[in-house]
């Protein structure tokens, strides 16, 4: 586990054995801002359930956020359950007390992924860039996949003139956002307004100013550097929903991100998946601003 200090004494916890994930997120506030999530299995692989995952902190999910078949020249390419990073080891680069980078290849794709994680002040960012080393193009859904520990009296905030892309039909009392999680005129809604065992995944544009909320009562802001046109906002929202039973966990998934929906083979089916070409870089780089 790599552990990085900002000057500020903010601390974010990096397990290179587990899909480079950001977990420990810390400082004058208590607890941890990202979920803590559940105990992670024993032996990731390819085969595992996300479950496994400990539903706890920041992945990346790529090609894909449900398990998927992406068909290619020469056959189907199975796509584990949120992806092909999340139970990978990654390779560590470099480190510092500040900042660490790493590399992650998924050799049957043909993809790189490099990701440096880095404190700014009170900023972390974490640029993740994958890049198509075969000869094929690769249609994709991905997501940085943060999820976070939200309070009662915490407050979510995205502009009520945020379109909605899409949202799944299949969750209890599907609604549009706005009638599921009602805002007030400035877009902010509190988490003890959801009922308890809510559950829902919605996708929006990109806010272009971010997405500001409070975990912990802390004030937080992700931001999306050079963000493309296309970038969507995946919002899971999971408050003792998932999973069902004694094991049921409370967190938000502020997930920013490339395609929709989840599954990359209806994206491709739709149009709405996104493309990468031979030899092609595609960067997702987000900033999460720890706000004073």
């Amino acid at each position: 586990m790599i552990s990085l200090t900002s000057p500020d004494g903010l601390t974010v916890e990096v397990d290179e054995a587990i899909g480079a994930t950001l977990t420990g997120l810390r400082g004058p506030w208590e607890g941890d801002l990202l979920a803590p999530g559940l105990p992670v299995g024993a032996a990731l692989d390819a085969t595992s359930p996300f479950l496994e995952s400990g539903l706890r902190g920041w992945v990346d999910c790529f090609p894909s956020i449900a398990p998927d078949v992406l068909a290619s020249e020469h056959g189907g390419k199975t796509i584990a359950d949120h992806g092909e990073l999340w139970f990978r080891a990654w390779e560590v680069e470099e480190e510092s007390d500040t900042a660490a980078a790493l590399v992650c290849f998924i050799e049957d794709l043909g993809v790189r992924a490099h990701k440096r994680i880095a404190w700014d002040g009170t900023a972390l960012r974490c640029r993740t860039v994958i890049t198509n080393s075969s000869s094929e193009t690769v249609p994709y859904i991905w997501a940085a996949h943060a999820l976070f520990d939200l309070w009662p009296d915490d407050v979510v905030t995205i502009p009520g003139s945020t379109p909605e892309t899409f949202r799944f039909g299949q969750f209890p009392g599907a609604a549009p956002l706005h009638e599921f999680w009602p805002a007030n005129a400035e877009g902010s809604r509190r988490w003890r307004d959801l009922p308890a065992a809510a559950v829902a995944k919605y996708f929006l544009a990109w806010p272009p100013q971010g997405v500001r909320f409070t975990a912990h009562g802390q004030g937080v802001r992700l931001m999306w550097a050079d963000r493309p046109p296309l970038a969507q906002l995946g919002l899971w929202v999971n408050r003792g929903a998932f999973p069902v039973g004694s094991d049921a966990v409370s967190h938000l998934g502020i997930e920013p991100g490339l395609g929709w929906p989840d599954d990359v083979s209806t994206a491709v089916r739709q149009g709405s998946a996104a493309q990468l070409r031979p030899g092609e870089t595609v960067v997702l780089d987000i900033i999460c601003e720890i706000e004073a």
